[in-house]
This record gives C-alpha cells, structure tokens and sequence, in this order.
C-alpha cells in the first residue's frame, strides 16, 4: 500500500482550467446529452439528476447530513451538491494531492453552504476515521484509485453511523482501463457508422494534418501507470469489495453511462456540439446501443451508481 512519489501529484493540472476544458473535450462526459443519459439510467428521467434522486430517496427531508466525501479531487462533486441545494451539518473532502486540496477549498469558500466544507489531505489506503460519525459517505470516481480497497471500506463502514448511507459513482470496468476485445470490436462498430468529420482526433490533428479516429483501443498499461500509478488499479475488485464489506448492505445499484460511449468517443468527444444535429444523433446512436447491449448483458456496465446502507 506505498504510495508512489508521482500519486500525489497526478492530477495537479485540474487547478488549471485550460488544462482541464483541454482534456474534457477529449472525454465523452464533455458531451452535454450524456448527463440526461446518465440520469436517465439511474432514475428513469433524463431532467431529474442522479444525485437528487439520490437524496430523495436514501436521505430524510430536509436533512442535514455529517458527511464525507473521499477522494474528492477538485472538489466538482461538494461543489455541484451545494449547487443542487444540498446543506451539511458538516462536510469533510478528503484527497491525496495538497495541491487539489487547497484549490477545493478556495473554490467553496464563495458558495451558499460552502462555511460548512472542508477539505484535508488524507490518503485512502490508510485512512483512520472516528467510529459512528458520518451520516453520509461518498466516493465519486475515486474508490477505482484504492489498492487497499478492504481495509479503506471497512474503516468507512465503521464511521457510518447506523442506518448511514453510502454513495458509490465509479468505474468498475476492467483495471488499469483495460477492455476486452470484444468489447473493442463492438465499439468499432459504433464508430465506423460515425462521419468522418466527426472522427478527428482533437489529441493528434493540428492546423497543417487532420488525423481520423479508425478504432477503439486501450491506453498501453504503461502509459496509463505513468500518468498516474493508482488508476484502476483493483478497479475489477470493487463490486466484490463493496458487497463483502461488514456491516453494508447493497440497496440501489444501476448503470451508468460509459460503458460504450467511454472508449468511442475517447478522443474525438469535442467534435459532438449541441448545435449539430447530425453529431447528437450519433450520440443518440451510441446511448441506445449502451443501453441495449448493457440490458441484454452483452456487457457488463463499466461505471455504476451503487449506494449502499450501514446495518
């Protein structure tokens, strides 16, 4: 469970919005229609957000939760419950890079409600936490980052007070980001009935050489581990992880959108603006596809809403 040197740096650049808008672009959740999608799957409605459905039905009305949010990176997901309405008691995000940690915390500061965040350094693999403290755990893409997935979800279960809820947004997909063949034969498939316009690679094209996207592939192992040692590192574990964790108990777990739409529009996501309608049409094509293939178990969703309660 030793952290690498490069861990703690790893996602530093999301304290640059230039560098984060750059790489966004290049990511299916760049695409506006995807988050309905998501909605969608989880709550039947595309104009209701998973996170509200959430609170709804997993939280008491009007609650102000004691919570925590692990491994919170920049902070998008306190940020984006305080903009939902969300109020705490109390809320403590907790990431590995200082960096990020800092950044979350200015960011907040201006926010209705954001008196009552705060963030610290604190690394998931050796988490120490106070027994019967938290009303609310979240992990928000971030428990796929923990090699030492056991020991981190017993010590959170352990905090949860009784009757706790615990949310789990992640990639649960294949570790070190890695799909199978014939996962990445269906996903060609996809791509090959997309127009060529909108099949430029934004991470490869320049002004003087257009470079079209032809397949569907991983990222080397190598490279994904030397852009950050922890990513997906047991990502293939978390379901079984989760499930075997005392004292939780699974009560809601649905799909997510990415499990189609992750690998094919890696890359080339920026090229589906909301004005054109032949680029969301193809976006519509793929959501239709994920959800059919996901329905029918012809794969395995990849990124999944799971909560789970303490008992």
């Amino acid at each position: 469970n030793v952290i690498k040197p490069d861990a703690r740096t790893a996602w530093t650049f999301l304290t640059d919005e230039e560098q984060s808008a750059r790489r966004l672009r290049t990511n299916f959740s760049w695409i506006d229609a995807v988050h309905g999608f998501h909605n969608q799957l989880v709550t039947g409605d595309p104009a209701l957000h998973f996170l509200e459905h959430f609170r709804r039905r997993h939280l008491p009305p009007d609650s102000r939760p004691v919570a925590a949010s692990f491994g919170c990176g920049e902070g998008h997901l306190e940020r984006a419950l305080l903009g939902l309405g969300w109020r705490f008691e109390a809320l403590t995000g907790m990431e590995l890079n200082p960096a990020l940690v800092e950044h979350a915390q200015a960011k907040v500061a201006a926010l209705e409600g954001g008196d009552r965040v705060r963030y610290q350094v604190a690394d998931l693999n050796h988490l120490s936490l106070e027994p019967a403290s938290l009303d609310l755990g979240m992990f928000f893409h971030s428990l796929h980052h923990v090699e030492g997935l056991e020991a981190c979800l017993a010590e959170v279960s352990l905090a949860l007070r009784h009757g706790g809820a615990l949310l789990v947004i992640d990639y649960f997909g294949g570790n070190r980001l890695q799909r199978g063949m014939a996962h990445l034969s269906i996903c060609d498939l996809y791509l090959r009935r997309i127009p060529e316009p909108y099949r430029v690679d934004l991470t490869r094209s320049s002004r003087n050489e257009v470079v079209l996207k032809e397949r569907c592939t991983n990222t080397p192992v190598d490279q994904v581990i030397a852009s950050d040692p922890s990513e997906a590192i047991r990502s293939e574990e978390l379901a079984m992880a989760l499930r075997s964790t005392p004292g939780l108990v699974v009560v809601e777990e649905r799909p997510l959108g990415g499990t189609l739409l992750d690998p094919l529009f890696d890359r080339i996501a920026g090229n589906f603006v909301q004005s054109d309608p032949v680029a969301q049409a193809c976006v519509q094509m793929a959501m239709a596809g994920e959800e059919s293939l996901i329905a029918s178990l012809a794969l395995e969703p990849d990124y999944r809403y799971v909560v789970l309660r303490r008992h």
